[in-house]
């Protein structure tokens, strides 16, 4: 209990402090709280920065995220596993006053390796365009993960996808079945950026902790009327997910 009351006193004193930002489409509470760095996480719902994770859905699912900050953006994803030999899903975004649509796929290939791909509609006030997305998942050993995207791999010319192409590398190592830890570095045109996070399961609960382009990232689950209930801080903006598996 204490250490909770702690978590969350530090949630408040570096939710209230101002740092850069390396913009990308939000992937919800639980990808924030560990940094974002999610692009070599065997994890669905961090398809956006890398559809190859989209490939380890193995349930249908429904995640609801909304943020503080609507530069982060508000999303909707329902995933729809065994399309094709592969997992399929459909994201709706909005952020500022840009609208989004992804569709998303990406499927397990042979050996050791995964891919995905997204499509991506975006219009706003006054343009309208169209991107592409790709990305790589690989799995050396059973709880090493190593991922690689293209973020605007095909695009056209409204704001987030007519920015140049966004490279992203991405590990995660499952320390323990309750511990994971996850890197990822971001290069686009001139811009660098690192995000660093680490995930700890006690129980029912989650404790989420990371870096995000040197702002202090903090997150916590759980599970409350049968749904996944997740909260992360960054910056000034606090998000909130609820995951809804039908079973």
């Amino acid at each position: 209990m204490k250490s909770q009351k702690f978590l969350i006193f530090l949630c408040i004193f570096f939710g209230s402090a101002g740092f850069c930002k390396f913009g990308f489409v939000s992937t919800g509470a639980r990808p924030i709280g560990i940094g974002g760095a999610v692009c070599g996480m065997a994890e669905p719902t961090a398809m956006l920065v890398n559809p190859a994770c989209l490939s380890f859905g193995t349930r249908s699912q429904m995640t609801y995220s909304y943020a503080t900050d609507k530069e982060k953006g508000d999303w909707w994803t329902t995933v729809y596993p065994d399309v094709k030999n592969g997992v399929a899903a459909i994201s709706f975004v909005k952020r500022g006053d840009e609208k989004m649509v992804y569709f998303s796929y990406g499927r397990r290939g042979k050996g050791k390796a995964s891919y995905g791909m997204n499509l991506k509609f975006v219009k706003s006030k006054e343009e309208e365009g169209i991107g592409i997305d790709s990305g790589l998942l690989f799995s050396p050993k059973k709880r090493i993960n190593l991922g690689f995207s293209v973020v605007n791999l095909l695009s056209s010319k409204v704001s987030d996808i007519s920015q140049d192409k966004a490279f992203i590398l991405g590990v995660s190592f499952k320390r323990s079945e309750r511990t994971t830890l996850s890197a990822q570095f971001n290069h686009q045109g001139k811009e660098n950026a690192g995000f660093f996070g680490v995930e700890f399961i006690r129980g029912d609960e989650t404790i989420r902790l990371g870096v995000e382009d040197s702002a202090i990232t903090l997150g916590l689950g759980g599970e409350l009327f049968g749904l996944d209930i997740d909260w992360a801080v960054v910056r000034n903006c606090h998000l909130f997910s609820c995951n809804y598996l039908p079973k």
